[in-house]
């Protein structure tokens, strides 16, 4: 849990990322299976996930993800069930995506060899999931879509855009644009 907290800052994500074998390691525990204690298994992937979402919010931490296979076990931990609909591991999986997304062209084609359309879409096409809205943006900046949209996850449905304003599933916050969507 600490390295967890410690990854919340930035200078921090960056040492994280640069430490040698740090990203692999990371890997590695959020891919274990132990038949024995699953209960411990899950936690320490739990915590595994939401590091490497972190590190995804820095340059640094999008290079070490993506050099290191990132996208393909991401996309197996989905895929396999590990990461449940709707649970928080996946909503930690699916911003790791948008992180590494964001202004990579070479993660449009990671994309591609990987398979993570296909998981995304799974998801962004899901019943009342919490990550939908993440994983329809995300399929955009695939896209090439959204890749300039000054935007940065505060939580898992929540963003704080440049010019000051909150939106929520995509919506603006601000009194003047709830007033001129007629809510």
């Amino acid at each position: 849990m600490a390295l967890y907290h410690v990854s919340l800052s930035g200078m921090n994500r960056s040492k994280i990322a640069l430490a040698r074998g740090a990203v692999r390691t990371l890997l590695a525990v959020m891919e274990a299976r132990d038949r024995a204690n699953e209960g411990d298994a899950v936690a320490f992937r739990r915590l595994a996930v939401m590091v490497l979402a972190n590190l995804a919010g820095c340059l640094d931490g999008r290079a070490a993800l993506m050099n290191s296979g990132t996208m393909a076990a991401v996309v197996r931990l989905i895929r396999n069930g590990s990461a449940a609909p709707g649970s928080a591991e996946q909503e930690y999986c699916i911003s790791m995506l948008y992180g590494m997304s964001r202004g990579s062209m070479r993660f449009r084609g990671l994309t591609r060899a990987t398979g993570v359309e296909a998981a995304l879409q799974l998801v962004a096409e899901g019943d009342g999931s919490v990550g939908r809205d993440l994983a329809r943006r995300t399929l955009w900046a695939m896209h090439g879509e959204d890749d300039q949209a000054p935007v940065t996850v505060i939580g898992l449905l929540e963003w704080q855009w440049d010019d000051g304003q909150r939106r929520v599933g995509g919506a603006c916050l601000h009194p003047r644009c709830v007033v001129m969507a007629g809510g």
